[in-house]
């Protein structure tokens, strides 16, 4: 369907940058993400104080260790308070906030701790896991052979247990990556690093998507319940800037892995992403817990809610959710429809058509806004209003939630 979407303007100043195109431009994005309800589960709203650090003069620097290059040691005060907020964070013995992205991060463990020819488990992206872990991407970059992890075949997208560790047992992977882009309820960490371990492979956890709640506690806690690694991106649940971070308890692998960072994955880390990485792990240490409480219970709200208007909400059946995705399975074919007549009432969702509270949440909206968010969706699906009427609902919504919660002021 062709998209009816708002022409923001902007107020003429005697400016420079109102000349500029590529500014103007920035400028109208800005005023229309701004107003529109995001539900996306892989994106966050920055802090102030964050935005001031990516925008800082680190932005144009290099740094390294051991270090090549003059002016640094500022900046290094900053990269150790870094990992080291980011290690009382997850609790783990070592940090790295060098990868650029989860991706990077999660190649970067894997150059580390397997060898070509063995065999990688993951979750398949037909069962919401992560493309990237599949044949034809990272383990091919490797020479890893894929093996697909398997799910129950009860709708509840959680893993089926017996069956996995029968195929672990069989065909001894030198890794087992847990973690999904779906992913509404915790793995078996413990019992399949249990069994992962008895043959000498590596259990890692890819808390991408549960990063912020797994900081707030409200999830799992993956390094104690067994994983060797917990690798993420930083902009999701957790609400820091786009880049990933790497956790472990085995100071051994993480001296490895940094050993072998340089040159072969990157050779610039994004000073100014490290710092903004910093600010965003004091904004958790203080508010955290609360912030991964609100996304929780404001997702189980949304989800409920969707479900007693008649919407194909996943697991209905098993709690909907225990994070902050909820599922709507139109099936193969209609995503994209769905994503792009939301979009039209001012709702942003991706073409999986998962429904995030992440950032809502960090807007400070609570459970009765829930109420209002599936209702608004519902008038969008049903056709029950104008894409019109419905927008300007949504918008008045943002508009009385200007603000962003659980800042460090």
């Amino acid at each position: 369907m062709e998209l009816d979407l708002p022409t923001f303007k902007l107020k003429q100043r005697k400016s420079r940058a109102n000349s500029e195109p590529v500014l103007s431009s920035i400028l109208r994005y800005e005023k229309y993400r701004r107003l529109t309800l995001n539900l996306i589960p892989s994106e966050n709203v920055l802090s102030q104080d964050v935005l001031r650090a990516l925008s800082s003069e680190m932005a144009g620097r290099y740094a390294g260790r051991p270090e090549p290059y003059g002016g640094s040691s500022m900046f290094h005060e900053i990269w150790e308070e870094c990992e080291s907020l980011a290690c009382q964070t997850f609790h783990s013995r070592a940090a790295s906030a060098s990868p650029i992205s989860g991706h990077i991060a999660a190649m970067m463990v894997l150059d580390s701790v397997a060898k070509k020819g063995e065999k990688i488990l993951a979750l398949s992206s037909e069962d919401g896991g992560y493309k990237g872990y599949t044949t034809g991407y990272i383990p091919d970059l490797f020479g890893l052979d894929f093996l697909r992890l398997p799910l129950r075949k009860d709708g509840s997208f959680r893993i089926d247990l017996d069956e996995a560790i029968s195929i672990a047992r069989r065909e001894k992977p030198s890794v087992v990556v847990l973690g999904a882009t779906v992913f509404l309820f915790p793995h078996p960490v413990r019992e399949l690093a249990e069994e992962v371990h008895k043959s000498g492979g590596c259990l890692v956890y890819d808390g991408s998507h549960v990063l912020g709640l797994i900081a707030g506690g409200e999830f799992q806690d993956p390094l104690s319940e067994g994983a060797d690694v917990l690798l993420g991106s930083t902009h999701k649940t957790f609400f820091g800037p786009q880049g990933g971070i790497i956790l472990s308890n085995d100071v051994e692998l993480m001296k490895v892995l940094e050993q072998r960072f340089l040159y072969r994955f990157m050779d610039n880390f994004h000073l100014n992403r490290v710092a903004a990485l910093c600010v965003a792990l004091k904004e958790v240490k203080l508010h955290g817990r609360k912030y991964a409480h609100a996304v929780v219970r404001n997702s189980r709200k949304l989800g409920k809610n969707l479900g007693e208007l008649g919407h194909p909400v996943a697991a209905k059946e098993h709690g909907i959710t225990e994070s902050h995705q909820v599922l709507l399975n139109f099936g193969h074919g209609r995503g994209e429809e769905v994503r792009n007549r939301l979009e039209a009432c001012g709702i942003i969702v991706d073409s999986r058509v998962r429904l995030g509270t992440n950032e809502v949440s960090r807007r400070g909206m609570k459970e009765r806004d829930m109420e209002k968010i599936a209702s608004l969706i519902d008038d969008s699906l049903s056709n029950r209003r104008p894409p019109s009427k419905i927008r300007k609902d949504s918008f008045s919504l943002m508009t009385r939630h200007k603000k962003v919660c659980f800042t460090l002021r």
